[in-house]
């Protein structure tokens, strides 16, 4: 009998040749086909095959040709079939072609390749590297690092937005996108700074397993996906007038009187579905998730959720059980510690001024004659800059006598006056002994130099609000009116006195007692350093000196008054001696009286009983770290169950006073918001200070896809310290479910009769605005016209509640710290204004009420239709001015553009553009996802 095989050893070199031509082609364009889905290019390569065998087998018969056509058509019908018999298996159709479940596995991992070396050389280049891990900065280089990661839509599973990224790379191709290798580099040295080392890339690539071609080939793709993106996502430029719209969002007020009609209250009056109406509304709503389509829609798309167990120790039952902090334990810990944490730094006094004068004063004992003339004249006028600043000061007062008289010149200028203009005729012809008043003189109108006064009022109105009104409560009025800048006063008062004082210019000219002057100030020198500056308090103005001298031998006992009352409004450094000498009266340490006892009595017993729980929970920690192991690795061939470990678990917290529970499946949100187990809203056990910024436990539970069940994991309650030790003993994927799971069937019933209950619910609403309306010109109240309403409109039924709130705006600024440590501290956040006694009122809601005509009563529903509010808009405030036209005014001069919460506004805007853009997207191309996907999903 002839071998099957003999016509392949027959024609060995002919199928060599047909074999060496598929490779070829199969190298050349196989990796071609697998990128593209293979859909196209399935039928030519049918036919290429179906022609070359045929062939061959027509070679034995004489009819080579006639079978290579036979075979070309076989193959042809063979590839345009064969799609679509096993297009069953896709993941996700889409008329872009359609992924399988391998393709789009293999669409996730090119994505979390890419941003993996990404996020490892951003780590490894960054200055910032290093910190990491430490909690108060993780969050800060997240946000920095998160602008070059590869994502469409933030929000969206990573399996969701690779198919996002399939439908834009089909865009990339008709487009004629290309990404060349040079992009790539210089998207690389952009993450990296440009500080990315060859040796460092060769070790993260290394690490990651990948040679430099395929991760050039990685970055490419989602580079050219990207692009494509941004060139089709909709600009659209902020206009003025949009501008103004957000600016009246956030500072136009409303209140209004509201009442509430919950759609639940309607829902015993519908009747049960039929199991088709049922099965039929569950159909069309499975595969989504509540409020998915549009606020208020039905779904019954299951989250992915989790079951926790933990041990709980109770700080407050904890602390009630330890005894009592002794006196002696008090005083033991406040001597140990008054060093460091008792000092008595109390807040100074804030007399500024004051000190700067002490400063002056003392300088004047080292100064030279003139100089202490200068500093005795400006008294407390100009003294404290001149302190301030004395080595500038110290070169302007000793300047030459030719460059003196610039400077009265210019004061001539500036203020024309005639006893100005004859100073420096007499202090010329004076002899010079009278240079020192010269000098003075100089100082005098220095001071009332206007740089120089500026600089003063810079210094005060930098000053707090405390510290100017403790300078008004002292003694130094006159040094206070001069500090408070009223300056315009004294300029008309020293216009008054001059002008007197032409009257007397004999007197002036003949000036016996200047040496006089200069007798004193040794003696003051040396007595008191305030007795010069007693003389500079004298006079309030400058011109004023010039008019005393005179006036010292007709009326002494003016001058005595004068004198005495030098004390009563004392210079600057007066008070300035006496905050120094309480500052020195005060006690090194705080006293240990009955309010510090009270706070090391409370630390005391706080350090214990955290010391405590912290104990026990590393006991708890470790004994489920053991039950833990029992129950994945068995001992002699046997595991612990489940039941086992609760059981073991329970009986270990009743005997070290510990509270054991176990929650139900619980997602995300219900997880971080439930008020039953407060094991969600924990954070991980840091430092006090980092607090705000540790991970709650939902936050980590969720934030990664592990499904590892009870490794154990330690938390803190931030509110009332209480700690946990938990683990996840249960994991529930997201998935569609079916109308027989368990609670989904009356998951389904509820929902459809909250549907059909809402257009009662409106209907009573309508006729309960309907009735306010009409009684508008009445001068019955809102709360007497309601008072025998019903919610349901029946008799026996809930009364309405009717309520006003205060004024609201559309948004609300708030401050939150900022994760930025290297920049603000805070950051402006703009969000919806939560509203009293309203709940989840949205968008919608708050365009309504913003948007009617006052004392008009209307129905409107919140956010997700579960209550109907009847609203009537009472008083609407057009912001401080009280007018549009003043809010137009503010809206111009604050410059608000660039402004923090514009920005975050026209953020809101923009990303519901770009929401609206991707499911048109999606709509366009024909996206649907199959169980095969879902699971990946």
């Amino acid at each position: 009998m002839r071998s099957p095989f003999a016509i392949f050893r027959k024609h060995q070199k002919v199928f060599l040749v047909v074999l060496t031509g598929l490779a070829m082609f199969a190298f050349i364009f196989l990796d071609q086909i697998s990128q593209s889905g293979g859909q196209a290019m399935i039928p030519i390569l049918g036919l290429i095959v179906g022609a070359g065998v045929f062939w061959i087998i027509g070679t034995q018969t004489g009819k080579p040709s006639e079978y290579a056509v036979a075979g070309a058509i076989i193959g042809l019908a063979v590839g345009w079939v064969l799609p679509g018999m096993g297009s069953v298996n896709a993941a996700v159709y889409t008329d872009a072609g359609d992924l399988t479940q391998r393709e789009l596995q293999d669409l996730v991992n090119r994505r979390r390749t890419a941003n993996n070396f990404v996020s490892t050389a951003y780590m490894t280049s960054s200055p910032f590297g290093e910190l990491a891990n430490n909690p108060q900065f993780a969050p800060f280089i997240q946000q920095q690092m998160r602008q070059f990661m590869f994502q469409i839509d933030p929000n969206r599973p990573v399996a969701e937005d690779v198919v996002l990224g399939h439908l834009l790379e089909h865009e990339a191709k008709e487009q004629g996108i290309i990404i060349s290798d040079a992009a790539v580099d210089a998207y690389i040295k952009r993450v990296t700074s440009n500080n990315l080392t060859q040796e460092a890339f060769r070790t993260i690539l290394s690490r990651m397993r990948i040679r430099a071609e395929e991760l050039f080939d990685v970055l490419r793709a989602e580079l050219r996906i990207q692009l494509a993106g941004s060139l089709k996502t909709p600009r659209a430029t902020r206009t003025p007038a949009e501008y103004w719209k957000d600016y009246r969002k956030l500072n136009v007020t409303q209140s209004i009187d509201v009442t509430a009609i919950p759609v639940e209250r309607f829902v015993g009056e519908i009747s049960d579905p039929s199991d088709s109406v049922l099965k039929e509304f569950f159909e069309s709503h499975k595969e989504l998730f509540p409020n998915q389509e549009s606020p208020g829609t039905p779904g019954f798309r299951q989250p992915r959720k989790v079951q926790l167990a933990f041990l709980e120790a109770d700080y407050v039952a904890i602390e009630e059980g330890l005894d009592e902090i002794t006196d002696k334990e008090v005083t033991e810990h406040y001597e140990a510690n008054k060093d460091t944490l008792y000092l008595n730094n109390s807040s100074p006094d804030f007399n500024f001024p004051m000190d700067l004068n002490d400063d002056k004063s003392e300088g004047d004992s080292t100064k030279g004659e003139g100089e202490k003339t200068e500093g005795k004249q400006e008294g407390p006028e100009l003294n404290p800059p001149k302190t301030n600043t004395p080595e500038e000061k110290k070169p302007e007062s000793e300047k030459p006598e030719s460059e003196k008289p610039a400077e009265p010149e210019k004061k001539e200028d500036a203020k024309p006056e005639a006893p100005k203009t004859e100073k420096p005729k007499t202090e010329e012809s004076k002899p010079e002994e009278s240079k020192p008043e010269e000098k003075k003189e100089s100082a005098d109108e220095k001071g009332e130099d206007e740089s120089e006064s500026v600089s003063l009022l810079d210094v005060i109105n930098d000053l707090p609000v405390s510290a100017v009104d403790s300078l008004n409560a002292s003694e130094n009025l006159l040094a206070v009116a001069a500090l408070r800048g009223n300056f315009d006063e004294k300029a008309a008062a020293d216009e008054e006195k001059p002008a007197a004082k032409k009257e007397e210019p004999a007197k002036e000219e003949a000036k016996p007692e200047e040496p006089k002057k200069e007798d004193k100030k040794p003696a003051a020198d040396t007595k008191k350093p305030e007795e010069p500056k007693k003389e500079s308090t004298e006079p309030d103005a400058k011109p004023d000196e010039k008019k005393a001298d005179p006036d010292k031998d007709a009326k002494p006992e003016e001058k005595k008054e004068s004198d005495d009352k030098k004390p009563e409004i004392p210079p600057f450094p007066a008070p300035a001696e006496d905050g120094k000498e309480k500052k020195e009266e005060k006690p090194k340490y705080r006293p240990l009286d009955e309010v510090l006892q009270g706070e090391i009595r409370d630390t005391l017993l706080r350090e214990r009983a955290m010391k405590i729980i912290g104990e026990k929970i590393r006991k708890a920690y470790e004994t489920m770290s053991e039950l833990g192991a029992k129950h994945t690795v068995s001992e002699g061939g046997q595991k612990l169950t489940e039941a086992e470990v609760a059981e073991q678990l329970g009986a270990y917290a009743l005997k070290e006073g510990l509270h054991y529970e176990k929650t139900t499946l619980l997602g995300y949100r219900d997880l971080s918001e439930s008020e039953d187990y407060p094991i969600g809203s924990a954070v991980e056990i840091v430092n006090p200070a980092m607090r705000s910024s540790a991970a709650s436990v939902a936050d980590r539970i969720f934030s990664n896809d592990s499904d590892e069940l009870y490794r154990p994991e330690t938390a803190e309650d931030p509110l009332d310290n209480n700690r946990f030790a938990y683990w996840v003993v249960q994991h529930s994927k997201e998935h569609v479910p079916t109308l027989n799971e368990t609670g989904i069937r009356e998951e389904v019933v509820k929902a459809w009769k909250l549907q059909k209950a809402l257009p009662k619910a409106q209907e009573r609403a309508e006729a309960i605005a309907t009735i306010i309306n009409e009684n508008e010109k009445e001068d019955t109240s809102i709360f007497d016209l309601l008072e025998n309403e019903t919610v349901t409109g029946k008799k026996d039924g809930l009364k309405l509640t009717v309520s006003d709130t205060p004024p609201f705006s559309w948004f609300t600024q708030s401050f939150a710290p900022s994760q930025n440590p290297f920049g603000p501290r805070a950051q402006t956040q703009v969000q919806l204004s939560s509203i009293p006694n309203v709940e989840k009122a949205g968008n919608d809601f708050m365009e309504r009420i913003f948007t009617a005509e006052e004392n008009k009563a209307l129905s409107v529903a919140n956010a997700d239709k579960s209550i109907v509010y009847v609203v009537v808009p009472k008083t609407r405030s057009a912001g401080e001015g009280g007018s549009a036209q003043a809010m137009r005014q503010q809206f111009i001069q604050n410059g608000v553009f660039g402004s923090q919460s514009m920005n975050q506004l026209s953020d809101r805007d923009r990303f519901t553009q770009y929401l609206e853009w991707m499911q048109d997207l999606e709509e366009s191309y024909n996206v649907q996802w199959t169980d095969a996907g879902r699971a990946i999903r």
